[in-house]
């Protein structure tokens, strides 16, 4: 299963997804609006709640009961293979507890436009903008507002060759959020193999025999994942993943420039069905860990606020190809 990367509370940088490749496998809108459409579909959706079983805060042993839910998925305007592509993400964090070192709830909600702006002889330039919010009260603290821009101008190498040079703000970044940074990246993608090495994302996807595939992925600063995946019969996947992200909000109570960040780290395993193009559906139990709360103004800058206990967790995902 996997798990989100953050909207986006990450650097951006969009990958051109290679064949075989799982057409929602990424980050979130801001890759996702960039990228080609491959079928006929106008739209694409990725939802994905988690429930943890009831814990508590190590910290002072406050009760705790983490419900996840996290949505994002892209609509493009027209019927071109490189459409103008509207992205969306809607993250809802229910705590579930009372402790006065915690919110009771967290929400990052965010809407980006990507479109292509000019493509010649294997040069190709596109732009994303965007807005969103995360904070722990709706649009209720006008700080919590942060924006989004991206440019990328990819060269065409070869056939499976790909160069990329990207400008990145991002508002909402664990890493220098208020300077816009530049990114670079090469990728190859072929049938079995898409690798992607640059900064701020690695990626890796890799089909070694034609029943398993492996996904692994990088973002700087902290997020990372990895994932297995077999093939039991046409139609059905058994798959494990491991997966490790970090998350900002602002919160009422905090001064400017200073936001509270969650770093969490998961292992889970499960089953996933697909059935084209009406059934997509994965289940999964796991198991949370390094479920950390930090205050401070990016990754240079976090001091410690609480720690909440390791607890195993069930979860559903579901993609939508309309």
């Amino acid at each position: 299963m996997i798990a989100l990367r953050t909207l986006v509370a990450a650097l951006l940088f969009p990958i051109v997804l290679g064949a075989g490749v799982d057409p929602l496998w990424g980050d979130a809108p801001p890759l996702l609006t960039l990228n080609p459409w491959s079928t006929a579909a106008i739209a694409q959706t990725w939802d994905h709640p988690l429930e943890e079983n009831k814990g508590w805060i190590r910290n002072d042993g406050q009760s705790a009961h983490v419900f996840w839910y996290n949505s994002y998925g892209r609509i493009r305007l027209n019927r071109q293979t490189y459409a103008p592509t509207l992205g969306y993400r809607v993250l809802y964090i229910d705590l579930g507890t009372h402790d006065p070192l915690l919110p009771t709830q967290l929400t990052d909600q965010s809407l980006v436009l990507g479109a292509p702006l000019w493509a010649s002889h294997g040069w190709r330039l596109g732009a994303i903008a965007g807005a969103g919010y995360a904070g722990n009260s709706p649009f209720g603290d006008t700080r919590a507002i942060y924006g989004m821009g991206h440019l990328q101008l990819t060269r065409t190498l070869s056939a499976h060759e790909f160069l990329y040079i990207t400008l990145d703000y991002n508002g909402h970044s664990a890493l220098l959020p208020d300077v816009p940074l530049p990114g670079f990246g090469w990728q190859y993608h072929s049938h079995a193999l898409c690798g992607l090495a640059g900064f701020p994302t690695d990626s890796l996807q890799w089909r070694p025999l034609p029943r398993w595939r492996l996904n692994a992925s990088y973002n700087v600063p902290f997020d990372g994942s990895a994932m297995l995946r077999y093939r039991v019969v046409h139609g059905l996947y058994a798959f494990g993943d491991f997966q490790n992200y970090l998350e900002g909000f602002q919160l009422n109570a905090y001064p400017d420039n200073t936001r509270l960040f969650m770093q969490f780290s998961r292992l889970e395993a499960g089953l996933r069905v697909i059935h084209e193009p009406w059934v997509d559906i994965s289940v999964a139990v796991g198991y949370a860990f390094n479920q950390e709360f930090m205050r401070g103004f990016d990754i240079r800058s976090l001091a410690p606020v609480a720690q909440m206990a390791n607890q195993p967790f069930v979860a559903l995902e579901i993609r939508g190809y309309w």
